[in-house]
């Protein structure tokens, strides 16, 4: 079976966080077949990404790309007064890129007109397409119903936590 490691948060601010070697061994551990989810502080993408690199984690490049693929950026969003996941970005290896790692703008949120906007270049698509083990038409097709999707649960007036995770367990293609 699939077992997901849960890690509260990547740092060395207290005893019950992840830092330094264990953190690494998280990472490394998704090439035995694990996966993780975790949190951690930083000034955007790169500044993480530069972390993990760099001591006492000292991840390689390779490594960071393939464990931590997909990454949420969350931040206090002055005009709602909340936190907010604001960005989706894919790293993937890249050796010209910040810390041998490339990394993509997927999607990012707007909070003036509150809308996420998918950045679809054709080759960004390509790439997805093919880590998903997809073409780019059929990725762009499953994105599209998925938008659908959420729109038609949006405009039915389903926006209740519980009541848009229920819709979405259930959601099949």
């Amino acid at each position: 079976g699939v077992y997901t490691v849960l890690v509260p948060e990547f740092s060395d601010h207290t005893p019950a966080y992840v830092w330094g070697p264990p953190a690494a061994r998280v990472f490394e551990l998704c090439a035995s077949g694990f996966s993780f989810a975790g949190t951690m502080h930083g000034h955007g993408v790169e500044d993480v990404l530069g972390q993990l690199v760099r001591p006492p984690v000292s991840l390689r490049p390779m490594t960071v790309a393939s464990a931590l693929q997909l990454i949420l950026l969350q931040n206090i969003v002055p005009e709602i007064e909340a936190r907010r996941v604001t960005g989706v970005s894919w790293a993937y290896p890249n050796p010209r890129g910040p810390a041998g790692l490339g990394v993509k703008g997927l999607a990012a949120w707007n909070p003036r007109d509150d809308l996420w906007h998918l950045f679809s270049s054709p080759e960004t698509w390509q790439q997805l397409a093919a880590w998903c083990g997809s073409d780019a038409a059929a990725l762009a097709s499953e994105v599209a119903h998925r938008a659908a999707f959420l729109a038609s649960l949006q405009a039915s007036g389903v926006t209740a936590f519980q009541d848009v995770h229920q819709h979405i367990t259930s959601y099949q293609l």
